[in-house]
């Protein structure tokens, strides 16, 4: 019976686990590659951008250069953090990021473009600190 009840808490706490996510989901599994296939600096187009994803999540301008900047995000629970006493010892999440920045010449064409992406886990708890 015992056994039966800690499956049952694992499960739940699986199920429930949180992750949420923030930013425009089109760039969400970009790659270097694509990027390299879809974008030809001084031909692609801002509305060619727009339209493979969509608005940017920030404009602004250098040097009279248009930027957009396009940004992805998601983070997930550890499933330790929704087991009670379990989550005091060990519980963090799960951190993925990515980015995109197009710059654009005067004539509307991409001039240049980088992508980057970061991961991170953070950990908390009696356990968890270093």
């Amino acid at each position: 019976m015992k056994n039966i009840l800690i499956a049952t808490v694992l499960a739940s706490a699986a199920i429930i686990s949180g992750c949420a996510s923030s930013g425009n989901a089109a760039i969400k599994d970009v790659t270097v590659e694509e990027l390299k296939e879809t974008v030809v600096k001084g031909k692609t187009t801002k509305y060619d951008i727009r339209a493979y994803y969509g608005e940017p999540n920030e404009l602004t301008y250098n040097n009279g250069y248009e930027i957009w900047v396009y940004r992805y995000g998601e983070s997930t629970s550890h499933v330790t953090n929704f087991i009670p006493v379990v989550d005091m010892f060990s519980s963090g999440n799960d951190s993925k990021g990515k980015s995109i920045i197009f710059e654009f010449n005067k004539n509307g064409t991409v001039r240049n473009y980088t992508i980057s992406s970061s991961s991170d886990t953070s950990k908390s708890g009696i356990l968890g600190k270093s």
